[in-house]
């Protein structure tokens, strides 16, 4: 009876150490879930000046999207820590950590982040092209040469494009041909055409929206127009992006 009631109390203990590494489950009133499914799980960070997270863990590396600018003091569970400054609009990756953050500025940190779930290969000498092409070129291109897709970051797991459209402006027809996972940072208005089809009908973007496709089992050509008064503004990430579609 002893030995069965240290067996569970080891494997309560076992169960909550490794549901407290994740922030989500630990501190979910700084970390809100906004999108989740196979490839990754997208999170709306906040954390208030003078406010400091728990211990936490990214097993798979994070992705970090600042919508805000922020100075926060990081530490390690080794006790060892390091401050980081950065600018809105930067985005940095993480590779799997385990540490806790604290807010040492005057404003309210806010962040997007992606945690991949995707285990993707890497083949050697693999390297994106710039963008490229002519805005009225009729033939579609892949989406990280459409001009208006603007490569920030990649590594054999993620690709990052920010996509900027002013009013009244269109892309040119491209093609999505990995599963795609789409961040909206601005309000805005917008309409797609398909390639072959017309126009569709104008749809509303609300910042601070995820979604995704699985363009890498039905590759997605297309072009849109922006039909607003404001900028269209998005980060489409395409995961595992040296690997070939799988459609």
């Amino acid at each position: 009876m002893c030995m069965k009631f240290w067996v569970l109390w080891f494997l309560l203990v076992v169960t909550n150490v490794l549901c407290a590494q994740d922030p989500a489950t630990l501190a979910p009133q700084l970390y809100k879930v906004i999108l989740e499914n196979d490839d990754s799980r997208v999170i709306d960070y906040r954390l208030k000046p003078g406010e400091r997270e728990p211990m936490h863990s990214h097993p798979s590396g994070v992705l970090v999207y600042y919508l805000a600018d922020a100075k926060m003091r990081v530490s390690l569970p080794d006790g060892k820590t390091a401050e980081s400054t950065n600018r809105a609009g930067d985005i940095v990756w993480r590779d799997p950590v385990t540490h806790f953050a604290e807010n040492i500025a005057s404003s309210e940190v806010h962040t997007f982040l992606v945690e991949p779930k995707v285990s993707c290969n890497d083949p050697a000498g693999s390297v994106a092209p710039s963008n490229s092409g002519s805005t009225a070129s009729a033939v579609p291109v892949l989406a990280h040469l459409e001009p208006h897709h603007y490569l920030r970051y990649e590594n054999q797991i993620i690709r990052v494009l920010e996509v900027r459209i002013r009013p009244g402006e269109s892309s040119v027809f491209h093609t999505h041909t990995h599963d795609d996972l789409y961040l909206t940072l601005s309000d805005a208005v917008a309409r797609a055409q398909m390639q072959g089809g017309n126009w569709g009908s104008d749809t509303a973007f609300k910042s601070g929206e995820a979604s995704s496709d699985d363009a890498s089992k039905h590759p997605l050509t297309h072009r849109l127009e922006n039909v607003g008064r404001t900028e269209f503004h998005t980060l489409d990430i395409e995961f595992c992006p040296f690997e070939e579609s799988r459609k």
